[in-house]
């Protein structure tokens, strides 16, 4: 009964070890002039070490954007507007070529605070299979098409971010209770016999 204790209490140790070496930001912040663009050229590229993490739509210092000079067409409640208010990060894996978006380029509002309400509880799930970066911009436009309204936009939005799920190195800690094995295993069969 000892054995399997210390076995498993060897484990639960390792496994504590291998998830607290993952370092990743706690939120990300874009400015809608400064990080945004048609693609991620403009955006910030931040390292993530292979896992899933979920990222959320968080109240920072500014919490949606605006993409041009003025609001018009918003609906009686302040939505459905033709411009207005956004609350939308994009994220670029240049690992997989595949592009995520956390909240809605579409949906604007008369006011900030109906942007950032709207998406309050968005969340999205990222697989990074291998360290690598993720881009993460705000997108203004499509590359090419000459319609950028950078110089217009004006506030930022921020995303929390969460691991989720870290992937444990196996082979290592195999390795390892292998070898915690054999020696627990030699030093009760040295007790028993003495």
């Amino acid at each position: 009964m000892n054995k399997v204790l210390i076995v498993f209490m060897s484990v639960f140790i390792l496994l504590g070890f291998s998830a607290t070496a993952f370092s990743y930001p706690s939120s990300i912040t874009l400015d809608s002039t400064t990080n945004s663009s048609g693609d991620y050229s403009d955006g910030v590229s931040l390292f993530f070490e292979h896992g899933t993490y979920e990222l959320s739509v968080f109240s920072g210092a500014w919490n949606p954007w605006f993409s041009s000079t003025g609001v018009t067409g918003c609906d009686s409640f302040g939505a459905n507007c033709d411009t207005g208010w956004i609350w939308s990060m994009d994220i670029y894996q240049p690992d997989t070529s595949i592009y995520h978006r956390l909240g809605s380029k579409t949906d604007r509002y008369e006011t900030a605070s109906l942007a950032y309400n709207a998406h309050k509880n968005d969340s999205i799930l990222l697989n990074q299979a291998t360290d690598g970066d993720f881009w993460f911009f705000v997108k203004d436009g499509n590359p090419g098409d000459g319609t950028y309204l950078v110089p217009d936009n004006f506030g930022s939005v921020t995303a929390s971010v969460n691991l989720v799920h870290a992937p444990e190195p196996i082979s290592s800690i195999l390795f390892l209770i292998g070898g915690a094995t054999l020696g627990f295993r030699r030093f009760f069969n040295k007790k028993k016999n003495s």
